[in-house]
């Protein structure tokens, strides 16, 4: 403000200094002060407060005075900043940095249920790294002793409260004193963690010190585990908890009480599925509210429930159950029933031994419950009568939840039934496909009805009138003769509500059948489908289940560690100190046991145990110790200590399963783990090191774009040069004019390299991909010996008992590069497919990616971690698997520079049963047209390696809060975000300190790793080596395909396949039959499905793929000229488009205007949102088309060049035709 006329200013007050600094900033002369402040509209944070920031040296930190009506619309209004990259915060703000994705969490309060003050924003400024380095997003780092000028100091932190008048006006006030006005402390590392400013005991310090400890120790985790995040942002870093000692993975048997129960007792014939259960459904009422949410989200409707049907199947029955909102609290009056139902549900699951362990839960399943009817019972349940005693999913999407009647011993499990289908499976499949049932279902109306005209619709007699039968949420309507169906249908009711109550009754009867055939298949492999909670669990039981066929019991597995040469070598020596570590931790044992400790043993006693543990075995396994194998002493008689004639020697193992457990139980696991050790089995991991090793670079599929352009007589075959000279990539045009697009898919491809089935083109150990079982040894200190096991020159062999004995699977983590004398021969394709961060500026990703970035008002000069083809490690360390590392040493000439860790595995083919078996039963089902069966063994096939990989490290607790203790939740540091699920309930995420592994994720990992070596074996040993490659280019690949331009006889259509570019005929004639069906006319479904195959996915005349998974294939002769012709002429790939809601757009010119002027295209996507308790009909405008592809650097003519080390992106360049 102007002075005011009279009154002096200190020239070092606040006012005086701050006019100052304004003054500066906008460079306003002396003679024009006076008029500036009149005329000064105010200060614009949007724009202005990072650059002040930066000037000042200021980290500012806004805090707003927030009432709880005033609160959501805060959060709005800051999410959509966010998500819509609107400029009502600045775009590199420490808000954006560290707290997009928490911004609701940011609530530093004592009591949400009053007013307080919290968080708004902040503005960073750049920070000084542990390398005295400035740092900074938009800049390159800047040496520290050019940073002296720039910055006198440390950030100072300026905290001011934002405060709105009644007019709207903004004003801002300085705080000095943060703690006293929130009430409570801050971490000043993480800007996260809060604890109350003042305790009754004046423990603050202490308990802030100690966070601050926790989070130094996490940035330093940060560094070790690369893996984790790009940048440290005050979330904690896990720490992994291993099994101790590796356990067998039999997952069919220990995760089935019932099972492991049953088969420790040899009583494996009373094994009984979970086969009686509770199916429901839910019709809503829209009720209208038409506003925006956003700036790109708009909300058409609330859904409210109107009525809900189940159906129970018992022993004696099926029968159905209905309530209406004409009932008062209808939901209640059927929760109660449901309750009272599932009584004899659960007496009809028992066993009838009531010693044998089980899981009691009833399960009550829907049809895409997790995102629909669950949220409209939370309201239901949290009550005093129900505890929600399990929550597994999302805040907004549970999967599963365990619902307890506190009247009774009645827990009710909620399942989506598509957690065990496909994600895409629609319902007519899943009841015609799955079920094996003439779909009849009865059609609603279900959108036409809404909380205005419900009660006046639904009395009526008469049929709905047929526009009544639109479904805008998926774009779609019924056809005349299913109108005239439900017509004739409609008669035999009396009012519209009876109909109604028809249909969602049927609608619950038909879940029966596909659910029943589910149950079925899978408890024919000793699976129980209602006891997991995924596809991918249920398929990965299965698949151990064949591993573990021939277990028996009563078998002796002597000879699984005996007088090998190993065991000789590695023979476990008793040393003193081992053993008085020993003695000491025996008598604390006995000590806290209160035994008597009168005879125990001693440290006079260590030759007598040295000569037993080298002269004897483990007295339960008959193992012999070495130091992979330790021994221990077990005490024969528990109520006795540990004395000389109370001991006999045991494995570690053996004695943690033995103590204090049931005897036939212990001897299971035993029994078990001989039992892996003799075949190689998988068992999980214990070895730190090796559980980060596999889990960094556990990669999923490939998904790249060479070419993005791909037009039959247009385009021209495009290939990629290096010139070490220059140091530079050139792109070039040959003259050969592609035909035509050809797309080949490979057969179950995880499922085919699981398998270890023999196929010619894999030369290494007897032309077969083993698997890994269990961990051998981990090797870090022996160069030589590390450099022996990768360059094995057993591994070419055929030869079973060498292969057997000399060849051992191993990951290896090294730093490598392929010489560049023969970075040529795979630019095209880049052989090393790994993790990389990528920054997206134009010194990185090129001008013409760049450009759109800053066109099109994204994001850009940002670190992005990227699955992408490169041809070096880049100087970081990586991990490669065994095979894949062969294929890059032998046939792409790969130099390894360092070896930091080698890590060996044992080796078995177990899995190949189970592929076989499921592969030919899907071809007979497909040869009888089961569709059914079909479905059931490719969904198994397919997700049967997922479960190996799983582990806890990305997942988050869910704790159920109500009002008065969520408060309690924000101020814990494992605090994540919430979200309400009523009026009183609230689904709060916890980010636990520790996570676990208790899953072989070798496993995993070799099995994504075996995809890439193979998905390259058969390009290049098999294509590139038959084919013309100057008459072909590859266009873009997904996990399980590759799409080619193909030049070949312009006068032979689409459909000529590589017929017309084979380079080599009689090497193709060889290898074809390999990969691809003899005959494609003869239909011979086993010939065509074959493990390690291919199929041919589509041909065509134009492919458009901008960026990963963002293409189109025009499978016509000639290019679609409107945009009726696209469903059936064009397939089209978007990730998270719904194509049925946006079939008033052009996909296919949308394409070529990405291409042609950068432009992107926005699309609707309309969703069910679960928020507050209240599930809402959205519809969000978001990016469909952006044309961004940072996986490589696209060049003008529309070749992606993939990223060499070394090579900046200003020396890619386009040549003319060579």
């Amino acid at each position: 403000m102007p002075d005011r006329k009279g009154k002096f200013l200190h020239p070092t007050s606040r006012v005086a200094l701050a006019k100052k600094e304004l003054f500066k900033y906008y460079n306003v002369k002396r003679e024009d002060q006076h008029k500036f402040l009149i005329n000064y509209p105010g200060f614009d944070f949007a724009t202005d407060a990072e650059e002040i920031s930066r000037r000042l040296n200021l980290n500012i930190n806004i805090y707003q005075y927030v009432t709880p009506d005033q609160s959501q619309s805060i959060m709005n209004i800051l999410q959509n900043a966010i998500v819509d990259g609107t400029q009502q915060l600045a775009p590199n703000s420490c808000c954006n940095a560290n707290r997009d994705k928490d911004i609701h969490n940011s609530y530093y309060s004592l009591e949400r249920q009053h007013s307080w003050y919290q968080l708004l924003c902040s503005y960073h400024n750049t920070e000084i790294n542990d390398n005295d380095q400035e740092t900074d997003k938009n800049s390159n780092i800047i040496p520290r002793e050019l940073l002296q000028s720039k910055i006198a100091s440390n950030p100072t932190e300026f905290n001011i409260l934002l405060v709105t008048d009644d007019c709207g006006n903004s004003h801002i006030m300085y705080i000095a004193d943060i703690n006293g006005l929130l009430g409570i402390k801050i971490c000043p590392i993480c800007k996260v963690h809060a604890i109350p400013a003042h305790d009754k005991y004046s423990h603050v310090k202490r308990k802030m010190d100690a966070h601050m400890k926790k989070c130094k120790e996490n940035k330093q985790l940060l560094l070790e585990n690369t893996h984790l995040k790009l940048e440290y942002d005050g979330q904690i870093i896990k720490r992994v908890v291993l099994e101790k000692y590796p356990k067998p993975y039999a997952p069919h048997i220990l995760q089935n009480k019932s099972y492991k129960y049953l088969l420790a007792n040899n009583r494996v014939n009373e094994l009984k599925p979970i086969k009686f259960y509770i199916t429901y459904k839910f019709f809503t009422l829209d009720r209208k509210v038409n506003k925006k949410c956003g700036e790109f989200s708009f909300q058409h409707a609330n859904l409210e429930p109107l009525c809900v049907a189940s159906t129970i199947k018992t022993k004696k029955e099926i029968k159905t159950i209905y309530f209406d909102n004409r009932t008062v609290n209808f939901i209640d009056e059927w929760l109660k029933l449901l309750f009272e139902e599932a009584k004899q549900v659960k007496i009809d699951n028992k066993y009838q031994d009531e010693n044998i362990p089980q899981c009691f839960d009833v399960p009550v399943l829907g049809w895409d419950s997790s995102k629909f009817d669950t949220s409209l019972i939370f309201r239901n349940l949290h009550s005093n009568q129900y505890v929600i005693s399990k929550y597994i999913g999302s805040g907004a999407h549970p999967k599963q939840i365990v619902v307890r009647n506190t009247e009774n011993s009645v827990t009710l499990k909620f399942i989506d039934v598509k957690s065990y289908l496909a994600p895409n499976m629609e319902y007519d499949a899943f009841i015609k496909d799955i079920g094996k049932v003439v779909l009849n279902q009865p059609v609603f109306p279900e959108e036409y009805l809404n909380c205005d005209n419900y009660q006046t619709e639904l009395d009526k007699s008469e049929a709905f009138p047929m526009q009544s039968f639109i479904n805008q949420l998926k774009n779609s309507s019924i056809s005349i003769s299913e109108y005239n169906n439900y017509i004739k249908m409609s008669e035999s009711f009396v009012s519209r509500w009876d109909y109604m109550r028809h249909c969602i009754e049927q609608d619950t009867q038909m879940m029966l059948h596909p659910i029943d055939n589910m149950i079925n298949f899978y408890f024919e492999f000793k699976v129980d489908m209602l006891l997991n909670t995924s596809l991918a669990k249920n398929s990965c039981q299965v698949k151990y289940s064949f591993v573990y066929k021939d277990f028996d019991l009563q078998e002796s597995y002597n000879d699984v560690i005996t007088n090998d040469d190993d065991s000789i070598v590695n023979q476990f020596i008793l040393t003193p100190q081992y053993w008085q570590m020993k003695v000491n931790d025996y008598n604390e044992q006995d000590k806290r046991q209160k035994r008597d400790r009168k005879h125990n043993i001693t440290i006079k006693d260590y030759e007598y145990f040295k000569k037993l543990f080298i002269t004897h075995t483990c007295h339960m396994c008959q193992s012999r110790f070495n130091y992979k194998n330790k021994p221990t002493l077990d005490r024969i008689d528990n109520n006795i200590a540990h004395t000389k004639a109370n001991v006999l020697p045991c494995c570690l193992y053996c004695n943690k399963y033995a103590s204090n457990r049931d005897k036939n139980e212990a001897r299971l696991m035993i029994q078990l783990r001989r039992f892996a050790l003799k075949y190689g089995l998988p068992m999980t991991i214990s070895d730190q090191q090796v559980y980060k090793l596999c889990r960094r670079d556990l990669t999923g599929g490939i998904s790249y774009v060479a070419h993005r352009e791909n037009i039959a007589g247009q385009t021209k075959i495009n290939k990629f040069i290096y010139e070490r000279a220059s140091n530079t990539v050139h792109s070039f045009d040959l003259p050969h004019v592609m035909t035509h697009v050809y797309s080949l898919d490979f057969n179950s491809l995880y499922a085919s390299v699981m398998s270890s089935e023999q196929h010619q083109s894999i030369p290494y150990t007897n032309h077969r991909l083993y698997m890994p079982g269990y961990v051998l040894e981990r090797i870090d200190n022996d160069q030589q010996r590390m450099r022996n096991i990768i360059y094995n020159e057993y591994r070419f062999s055929s030869d079973e008992q060498l292969i057997d004995k000399h060849v051992q699977l191993f990951i290896a983590e090294i730093k490598a590069h392929i010489h560049d004398d023969y970075i040529n021969d795979q630019i095209d394709l880049p052989v090393i497919w790994r993790n990389l961060t990528i920054t997206t500026s134009e010194q990185d990703i090129g001008k013409y990616t760049y450009k759109q970035l800053i066109d099109n008002g994204m994001q850009h000069d940002i670190e992005e971690r990227k699955l992408t083809m490169i041809s070096s490690t880049h100087g970081q360390y990586m991990s490669f698997s065994n095979y894949y590392l062969w294929l890059l040493i032998d046939r792409f000439h790969l130099i390894i520079d360092e070896i930091r860790f080698v890590t060996t595995f044992s080796k078995h083919c177990q899995f190949n049963e189970f592929v076989n078996i499921f592969v030919n039963r899907r071809c007979k089902a497909i040869q009888e047209g089961n569709q059914s069966m079909n479905q059931l063994c490719k969904l198994t096939l397919n997700t049967s390696f997922g479960y190996d990989s799983l582990n806890t490290e990305k997942y988050q607790n869910i704790k159920l809060c109500n009002k008065d203790n969520i408060r309690q939740t924000h101020l814990l540091g494992t605090f994540v975000s919430e979200k309400q699920l009523s009026d009183n309930l609230y689904a709060v995420q916890l980010q636990p300190y520790n996570c676990s592994c208790s899953t072989p994720l070798q496993v995993a990992y070799f099995t994504m790793d075996n995809a890439k070596y193979y998905y390259l074996n058969t390009y290049y040993n098999f294509i590139m080596q038959t084919i013309d490659v100057n008459k072909i280019h590859y266009v873009y690949g997904d996990t399980d395909s590759m799409c080619f331009a193909v030049a070949g006889n312009e006068a032979a259509g689409i459909h000529q396949g590589l017929k017309y570019v084979i380079n080599d005929q009689q090497l193709y004639n060889e290898t074809y039959y390999q990969f691809l069906p003899r005959d494609a006319e003869s239909q011979d479904v086993y010939d065509e499905k074959k493990i390690n195959g291919l199929t041919v996915q589509s041909e065509g005349s134009a492919c458009i793929a901008l960026a990963a998974k963002c293409y189109y294939i025009c499978t016509d002769e000639q290019p679609v000229t409107n945009q009726s012709q696209q469903a059936t002429k064009l397939l089209i790939k978007l990730k998270g488009v719904n194509q049925k809601q946006n079939q008033n757009i052009d996909f296919q010119k949308s394409f070529h205007t990405s291409i042609d002027s950068n432009a992107i295209t926005t699309v609707e996507n309309t969703s069910l949102i679960q928020k507050n308790g209240i599930i809402s009909r959205i519809t969000q405008n978001k990016i469909g088309i952006s044309g961004v592809n940072t996986k490589a650097i696209v060049l003008q003519n529309q070749s992606c060049a993939p990223y060499l080390h070394g090579v900046p992106a200003s020396n890619y360049v386009i040549d003319n035709e060579l």
